[in-house]
């Protein structure tokens, strides 16, 4: 009692102390959704272009299947139909890329803005500007471990390697790998682990990351493990081949 009755304010002032420390992490937390509501509102416009832009470029390179099995596809119109989508996705790739560069530049640590770094990348592969489409990723904030950083994290890993930068690119991986909200992509990113090892003449790496895709059996993974098996194959051929 004398230690209450002698601290009774310091205890007092201290238990406010957290009740205004925890409204305060409420308020923000509040903030932050809010923010981030409003943003995902803001993009959701650039979000509905880029879809329709995807649309277009997949127009562009398949060609068009006739609804009725029996009637035989119409060369001509299916190139026609190609080279008018091909020409509308090219008049949407400007504007659009000016609008998600905008958009990247006001709005910053937001999972909008994550996917906008994405679907910007995608158009600068699709002009084959991949330098650009790396430096793009670079700028992105995603320090959380949420889907959407997950696939920027996969994405800039991708493009590290594409520009002979593996060593920068296994590190992302690595990252990745640790992640338990990374799981549903760790059989791919080991693939592309052992395609960079490769790269850089380390067979044996590469061999043991391929087979323990190829040795997963976990729900799901089916595909990967028989991707695995095919580029391991190849290795040992090379290995044998003396190439």
């Amino acid at each position: 009692m004398e230690f209450l009755e002698k601290n009774g304010k310091l205890i007092a002032g201290a238990f406010f102390a957290l009740i205004a420390i925890g409204l305060i992490a409420t308020f923000i937390s509040n903030s932050s959704k809010k923010n981030e509501i409003e943003t995902q509102e803001k993009f959701s416009m650039i979000e509905l272009d880029y879809t329709k832009y995807k649309e277009e470029m997949t127009k562009s390179i398949a060609p068009q299947t006739p609804s009725n099995p029996l009637v035989k596809a119409d060369k001509k119109a299916d190139g026609k139909d190609s080279f008018d989508a091909a020409a509308k996705a090219e008049k949407m790739r400007a504007p659009l890329s000016a609008n998600l560069s905008k958009f990247i530049s006001e709005n910053k640590k937001s999972v909008a803005t994550e996917m906008a770094a994405l679907y910007l990348s995608e158009i600068l592969l699709d002009e084959k500007k991949n330098v650009e489409a790396l430096e793009v990723l670079k700028k992105v904030d995603s320090q959380s471990n949420d889907l959407t950083s997950v696939l920027v994290q996969k994405k800039l890993g991708s493009l590290l390697a594409d520009n002979n930068q593996c060593e920068e690119a296994l590190k992302v991986w690595d990252k990745l790998l640790k992640l338990s909200t990374a799981k549903f992509a760790h059989s791919e990113v080991k693939i592309m682990q052992s395609l960079c090892y490769q790269k850089m003449n380390d067979l044996k790496k590469a061999e043991e990351i391929l087979i323990s895709v190829k040795n997963d059996k976990t729900e799901g993974s089916a595909e990967n493990s028989q991707h695995a098996e095919r580029i391991l194959r190849l290795i040992q051929f090379k290995k044998a081949s003396g190439t």
